[in-house]
């Protein structure tokens, strides 16, 4: 399992829609549905934001290591 799976399951565990998600990244729903598909990667302002959003660590997303 990448980082899009582990952002797809930690989006759709939030009960938030990609349109929230992006609002608290600071990017649009588009955006979240390339990170989603791998299509694209955040950058790390993003990422940090994110990760706040969902409340799990950056290593989780990006590696699968660390807390969730």
């Amino acid at each position: 399992m990448g980082f899009p799976e582990r952002l797809y399951d930690e989006w759709l565990a939030s009960g938030m829609t990609q349109r929230q998600l992006g609002e608290y990244a600071g990017c649009n729903r588009k955006a979240i549905s390339s990170y989603v598909n791998g299509v694209s990667t955040p950058d790390a302002t993003t990422l940090g934001k994110m990760c706040k959003a969902l409340n799990v660590s950056a290593d989780y997303l990006l590696f699968g290591k660390g807390q969730v």
